[in-house]
């Protein structure tokens, strides 16, 4: 269900993909040179004004990633990010 600008809340759904290589930290891991790549859904919702009020972020986990995130208690699929406290 899709609502247009001006009415209370509206919403797309983006499908995308990205690659790249760890050659930095992530959280305690250090770099590890690997060649990642993998594809996630984002929902945007938008406000009355056409802002992004909301993002919600869904991504399939290298098996490693999800290994490590899993052993520290993380759920590694999915996101929340509230545009409004950033």
């Amino acid at each position: 269900q899709q609502q247009q600008p001006g009415q209370a809340t509206w919403f797309a759904m983006v499908h995308w993909d990205a690659r790249g290589t760890n050659l930095g930290p992530i959280r305690d891991q250090p770099p590890t040179g690997k060649a990642v790549a993998f594809s996630g859904l984002s929902k945007l919702v938008f406000d009355a004004e056409g802002r992004i009020a909301r993002s919600y972020v869904y991504r399939q986990a290298p098996a490693d990633e999800a290994a490590y995130f899993l052993s520290q208690g993380i759920q590694p699929w999915s996101s929340q990010t509230d545009a409004k406290q950033q």
